[in-house]
């Protein structure tokens, strides 16, 4: 069992866990940590670090935006320190975000590559899914 941090930029990880709840319903274990305007590493990194605590040692995934960005460095900061039970994917999506709650009560080492993919194959051309199921229907 683990819980769930979203990091971003913005109000983008606020916006990932209501949609989240929106589909799924209201979740416990979840968190948004968004980055404001102006805001250093260093403030960032003393909530990461707060919202952390929060669960009591307990396995948690971080979900970043940006591979790189400040949420990131922060999460990585933190992972250094070895205080925290963390496992980190950068590159947040929606299909991501779903997975991950779906399977909550799974031992995170055993999921978090499920999620990574989960976000990759979430990923479609939709012409080239319509022109190869649809090809005998369309006009040229």
């Amino acid at each position: 069992m683990y819980n769930l941090i979203v990091v971003s930029h913005g109000n983008l990880a606020e916006q990932f866990v209501s949609t989240s709840e929106m589909i799924l319903g209201k979740q416990q274990g979840i968190s948004a940590l968004c980055l404001k305007s102006g805001e250093t590493k260093e403030s960032f990194e003393i909530r990461l670090e707060e919202q952390l605590n929060q669960f009591n040692g307990s396995d948690v995934l971080v979900l970043a935006d940006l591979f790189g960005g400040t949420p990131f460095n922060s999460a990585i900061t933190l992972i250094l320190k070895g205080t925290h039970h963390i496992q980190l994917l950068a590159g947040v999506n929606l299909p991501m975000v779903i997975h991950a709650l779906m399977n909550k009560n799974r031992e995170l080492s055993s999921v978090v590559d499920e999620i990574k993919s989960t976000a990759v194959d979430g990923i479609q051309n939709a012409n080239k899914v319509i022109k190869c199921v649809y090809r005998d229907y369309m006009i040229n």
